[in-house]
């Protein structure tokens, strides 16, 4: 009887995969569901989101395709072509959060305030996101990301109280084109992280032109490890091999 019961319902549940696997794949639920998850976005954040497809398989993986987030202006704050995350669902029965790849591919970010003192325009997302909870709980953050991709990305911010410096590096007007990242958190828990940016690489408005950074980060509640630091600017190169810092 045991045996029937437990192949019952490990056939129930490889049938509900299939049948939601086919239905999650039709094109008008793509889009009903892309347009339900806008909606529900909208109101919590009053402001205007639009997404323009979404497909996910259940158990491993989800793609998302332009996405676009206005800021409370109007203007268009954050522009997306393309995010997919492959995932390890089981990993949550052991309390873990598993990410086999992340791919970030075309992106814009357009980051303002007015002056030094005031908000970013991003300020109201962060606010709608954050933990609302006064009382303090014991997180036991457990997150592993294989492999991060980072293609074609662009991000400005903007003070606009203080005037431009055309051809001179200016920090209250930084405009980053050609993002490129590749990156992999093998382990990032409370007290302890262990990250490795095997490439960084962009251009900014300046003229700065980073050609290449890899460092790997090594780190615990007492000391960090920065080892197999490179920095490859377009006339100069650093690196350094190990250096730690309690």
């Amino acid at each position: 009887l045991i045996k029937n019961i437990i192949r019952f319902i490990v056939w129930g549940i490889f049938v509900l995969y299939i049948i939601s696997s086919i239905v999650l794949d039709i094109p008008f639920i793509q889009k009903k569901m892309a347009s339900a998850i806008s909606t529900s976005l909208e109101q919590l954040l009053r402001t205007e989101v639009s997404i323009g497809h979404i497909s996910f398989d259940i158990f491993k993986r989800i793609i998302i395709e332009d996405v676009c987030l206005h800021d409370k202006q109007g203007e268009k704050m954050i522009a997306i072509s393309r995010l997919s995350a492959r995932y390890e669902l089981l990993s949550l029965l052991e309390e873990k959060i598993t990410i086999n790849s992340i791919q970030l591919l075309g992106f814009n970010v357009n980051l303002k305030k007015e002056t030094p003192n005031s908000e970013t325009n991003i300020q109201f997302l962060l606010n709608a996101f954050a933990n609302k909870d006064t009382l303090k709980k014991e997180s036991n953050l457990d997150l592993r990301i294989n492999s991060v991709l980072i293609r074609r990305g662009t991000v400005n911010y903007d003070i606009i109280s203080i005037p431009e410096t055309p051809g001179v590096f200016n920090p209250s007007h930084i405009g980053i084109n050609n993002l490129e990242a590749t990156i992999s958190v093998k382990a990032l828990k409370n007290d302890s992280l262990n990250a490795n940016i095997r490439r960084l690489a962009f251009q900014e408005k300046s003229g700065l032109k980073l050609k290449e950074l890899g460092v790997r980060l090594i780190a615990d509640d007492k000391k960090l490890n920065i080892e197999d630091f490179t920095i490859q600017l377009p006339n100069s190169r650093i690196s350094l091999t190990n250096l730690e810092a309690s």
